[in-house]
């Protein structure tokens, strides 16, 4: 008898991801595993058309491969696509996107080299180009958007409208899951849930960060010191902790591992160590100085990964390297988009 494959639905496994209604809602969208396609242009335009029949092509016979040899059943989840591009100021003829389906971990990139060689050898069919990637979306808001394509920014305002008022602030990309097939719905009742992902934001200045408490956390940071309000708002939101449970230690310089830290974890929402603790580096940098057991290891990740910091040009981090006042300010500048 031959053997059965095991199915995945990933819709199911994460129904969150796929069903949306017209309210603004919170998500965590978390880390996936993807097929995806990078390209530039206009939206539905040729690459974008092309792109999408490469990945479906790859996506099937990968699926067909592993059901016919009993390892795996999977289905074949809902187009998406990433947009990276600021549609206000950029030509639609330049807008960077990257398509992509979610695939179920197991599939590997040895399944998918021995898929591309059968579409090669059977249909001559190329599909290069696409790859297999991990993304972290993480925190997330998101909204059923119902209508044609072309007034989308509307959803996108609502976003913005809702992540300001929650103190939060949405990132790039923009990202879109396409519920319907416009080859079969008319644009006017079309289906697209717009997803943004989101961090906490600063509180945006001096006249927003709260006074300090009537008694101070640190002996050794008083009440009438001039940084007390900032370490008792920071100490409160998780973003740093003392030397013991009573000192600060506010003249010990900061180093590049810790500033990872407090930067990681003033990113996250909510704030602090606890909103990282299932997170997982989806392309690591593996700095020779900075292995996976070291204390930083998933902050210094985590910054690079959103972009707020980079390695020096010889491939290493540098964690014990003191960090510089204008260094201090790339990395804030950086995290929260100022």
């Amino acid at each position: 008898m031959p053997k059965q494959p095991r199915k995945i639905d990933l819709k199911k496994a994460r129904p969150e991801l796929y069903r949306a209604t017209r309210l603004v809602a919170e998500i965590e969208a978390g880390r996936g595993t993807f097929l995806t396609f990078d390209g530039v242009g206009e939206p539905g335009g040729t690459a974008y058309q092309e792109a999408i029949g490469k990945l479906y092509s790859l996506a099937y016979t990968t699926k067909f491969m592993l059901k016919g040899a009993g390892a795996l059943d999977f289905g074949i989840t809902n187009l998406e696509c990433l947009w990276f591009s600021d549609p206000t100021g950029t030509p639609r003829s330049e807008w960077e996107w990257r398509l992509q389906l979610r695939i179920p971990e197991e599939v590997t990139s040895e399944h998918l080299r021995e898929a591309r060689k059968a579409l090669k050898e059977r249909k001559g069919a190329d599909v290069t180009g696409v790859r297999r990637r991990q993304w972290t979306e993480g925190r997330a808001v998101q909204v059923l958007h119902v209508g044609p394509y072309d007034i989308v920014g509307e959803s996108y305002r609502a976003l913005g409208e809702y992540a300001e008022a929650h103190g939060l602030r949405c990132k790039v990309p923009g990202h879109e899951v396409y519920v319907s097939d416009p080859r079969r719905v008319p644009p006017e009742r079309l289906k697209t849930i717009v997803r943004m992902p989101v961090a906490r934001r600063l509180a945006g200045g001096e006249e927003n960060v709260p006074a300090g408490p009537a008694m101070g956390t640190f002996e050794d940071v008083p009440t009438d010191s001039w940084a007390y309000d900032h370490v008792e708002y920071c100490s409160d939101q998780n973003v740093v902790q003392g030397y013991t449970a009573t000192t600060y230690e506010p003249t010990v310089q900061v180093t590049r591992d810790q500033m990872a830290v407090y930067m990681a974890r003033a990113m996250v929402a909510p704030t602090g160590e606890a909103a990282l603790a299932d997170y997982v580096p989806a392309d690591p940098r593996d700095f020779p100085d900075v292995a996976s057991d070291f204390w930083a290891y998933k902050h210094v990740e985590f910054c690079v990964e959103n972009e707020v910091v980079n390695g020096y040009e010889d491939g290493y981090y540098y964690p014990d390297a003191v960090v510089t006042r204008d260094q201090m300010a790339v990395y804030v500048a950086r995290a929260f988009d100022l």
